[in-house]
């Protein structure tokens, strides 16, 4: 009996140490549970740069965490579940010390690029970091999607807010900042329409440094003149006041452009791209716009684009029948002759010159009326366009070469040119006076152009000469012995000529042979190159293969994504290391590759990097497919090699 108390103590303090021990084995299971509080010194938080955005914008969302720990791995939200935003890059992970004192503090951010794709008021589900083998949450993030705001129905629904690489820029730019085009009330087919460009501005907002034409306006049914030439706009502006809806704004004319409708109707109008440089400072801890100038000479970027809209383009009135020629802009034709006077049987020059404000390039040549005594034989048409004190002024000239046919007296009759000015709408008649031309009889053996006098004498030396632009006569009289003894010997015969030539055919041949030489060496530098870009990736993908049932998450992709660097590095003729997908890319571009094997590359180099520090599942059957789609990138990029 005495050992019936001993047992019953013994199993009571075992009952007592399965009790103590129960829940430190409970929460000892419970390192992958997510909680909210965070550690002592250590701030955990996610949030987003603006809380509102507008539709079409893009924003960043961030979870950091601040404090002298060291963050094991991070878990992404799962933005699919948010219809209204679209991820469009990230993770990207940055790091900063922050020294306070004797202390330092460490800050790790996770940085995600988001695009607000409809309106409304969103939650991003939390995010989870682990921290000392244990999982901590953080809070959703709201965000409020709007739509963009508008300045009024006065005639300014063409304006668009800002686009730049940083969100922050781009709200505080909106309805503050941009640029609008101005067009005549009526246009015209064969009009030259000026477009004024505008830049509008908050007068709170500092003044751009300078700016850049970035697109032409235009499109397939306007012709753009040559003279415009957006390089030769000067730089200096002018602010003056200007009311857009009721508010207070400065605007300044920072170009004019002039395009030519080619056909009536309903046309749309390609509009320019304005990029601008707005004085910051970027050394302050604040945005740069809130700190305007401050005597440096950094700049915020800002695209201002221009919403394209359509066009009505109305037919010119109809050029009457008397009329030869029909000129859309401020013209003056004038009509001359090179001489009134002429054998016959020679060449008269006429010249049809116009010169004032439009384009008459798209102006046929004109058709004349028959002359009496003079047959037409050639025409040809010059023209020249230039910009004059901001008017697009050209000058257009045609020659009408005619032969005297028949001796007598005979007058080139009054032309009669319709000259439509776009700007009052009006068209009028243009005359030029007649021109009296008096034809003598025709030299002895002179020939008509296209056909000959049988048996008329050849014209002697004298009479060779040169009217206008051609030679009407030659002489023809065989050459005579004494003509042929007094010149000297064909340069051909002398043995200078044939050295030189034999120097110039050495030359050659030798300049050919070292451009072959030189052109084989680079192919074959280029094919060893391949091979070992080849062999490289191949043994990079086969590791990754190999290990594809084996290894972690973090070891697959890295694999996988060091095959497609190492391919891509060689490709490219440079180092592995710094090579990023936008390098790879932009590189890509300029070596003719087309956008859509780009876009395949950048997606796998991305995927490599978001799979291995984000929750999305990881399965054998995705890690097949993401081989699969690298050995298809590799093998493309190949043939676009082999065939270029």
């Amino acid at each position: 009996m005495r050992a019936y108390p001993s047992v019953l103590l013994i199993l009571t303090f075992l009952l007592a140490s399965l009790h103590a021990v129960a829940p430190a084995q409970r929460d000892g299971s419970s390192q992958e549970r997510a909680l909210r509080s965070a550690p002592p010194d250590v701030s955990i938080r996610a949030h987003v740069e603006n809380e509102k955005v507008v539709v079409g914008d893009r924003f960043r969302f961030m979870v950091s965490v601040h404090g002298a720990v060291t963050v094991q791995q991070h878990r992404a939200p799962s933005f699919t579940q948010v219809r209204e935003l679209e991820l469009v890059d990230g993770p990207s992970q940055e790091h900063r010390m922050i020294v306070q004192g004797p202390r330092s503090r460490y800050q790790t951010s996770y940085v995600y690029t988001l695009r607000a794709t409809e309106t409304g008021r969103v939650v991003i589900p939390p995010s989870q970091v682990r921290l000392n083998n244990v999982w901590y949450e953080t809070d959703p993030v709201t965000v409020e999607i709007v739509d963009a705001p508008s300045l009024g129905q006065d005639g300014f629904e063409d304006v668009l807010p800002a686009r730049t690489n940083r969100a922050e820029v781009d709200r505080q730019l909106r309805g503050r900042y941009f640029a609008t085009i101005e067009l005549p009330e009526n246009i015209y087919r064969g009009q030259a329409v000026p477009i004024r460009l505008f830049v509008y501005r908050d007068p709170a907002l500092p003044q751009f440094s300078r700016w850049e034409l970035m697109d032409q306006p235009g499109g397939r049914d306007f012709v753009i003149p040559s003279a415009v030439d957006r390089r030769a706009m000067s730089q200096q502006v002018r602010w003056e006041p200007a009311d857009v809806a009721g508010r207070e704004f400065e605007r300044t004319l920072v170009y004019t452009n002039y395009v030519v409708p080619t056909r009536t109707g309903t046309v749309n109008l390609e509009p320019p791209r304005l990029r601008i440089h707005i004085p910051a400072d970027r050394s302050s801890s604040r945005h740069p716009l809130d700190d305007f100038i401050s005597g440096r000479s950094s700049t915020v970027a800002a695209e201002l684009p221009v919403r394209g809209r359509p066009l009505t383009v109305q037919a010119p009135p109809s050029k009457p029948a008397e009329a030869v020629a029909q000129f859309i802009g401020d013209a003056s034709p004038v009509v001359q002759v090179d001489r009134r006077e002429l054998p016959q049987r020679e060449l008269l020059t006429l010249t049809l010159r116009v010169r004032g404000q439009g384009f008459f390039d798209l102006v046929s040549t004109p058709e004349l009326p028959q002359v009496t005594n003079l047959a037409l034989f050639d025409t040809q048409s010059r023209s020249e366009s230039f910009i004059e004190r901001g008017v697009l002024i050209s000058e257009r000239e045609y020659d009408f070469l005619f032969q005297a046919t028949e001796a007598g007296e005979t007058q080139i009759p009054e032309l009669v040119f319709a000259v439509f000015n776009p700007r009052t709408g009006e068209q009028q008649l243009r005359r030029t006076d007649a021109i009296p031309v008096r034809i003598e009889a025709a030299r002895t053996g002179t020939r008509l152009i296209g056909g000959a006098d049988p048996g008329a004498a050849e014209p002697s030396r004298a009479e060779a000469r040169v009217l206008g632009r051609d030679v009407a006569f030659i002489d023809t009289s065989p050459l005579t012995p004494a003509l042929m003894g007094s010149a000297s010997p064909p340069f051909y015969t002398r043995a200078w000529f044939w050295v030189l030539q034999l120097l110039v055919l050495t030359a050659a041949l030798g300049y050919g042979t070292w451009m072959v030489w030189k052109r084989r060496s680079v192919e074959e530098t280029e094919e060893i190159r391949l091979r070992r870009a080849r062999r490289a990736a191949e043994e990079a993908l086969a590791s990754a293969e190999k290990e594809m049932n084996e290894a972690g998450r973090e070891q697959f992709y890295a694999a996988l994504k060091s095959g497609i660097v190492s391919y891509a590095a060689s490709l490219l003729s440079r180092s592995e290391k710094g090579l990023t997908e936008e390098e790879t890319a932009e590189a890509l571009e300029r070596l003719g590759y087309d956008e859509g094997l780009r876009d395949r590359l950048r997606r796998i180099w991305r995927d490599c990097d978001a799979i291995r520090y984000s929750p999305v599942p990881d399965t054998p059957d995705s890690r097949r497919s993401a081989l699969e789609e690298a050995r298809k990138v590799i093998l493309s990029l190949e043939e676009k090699k082999s065939a270029a």
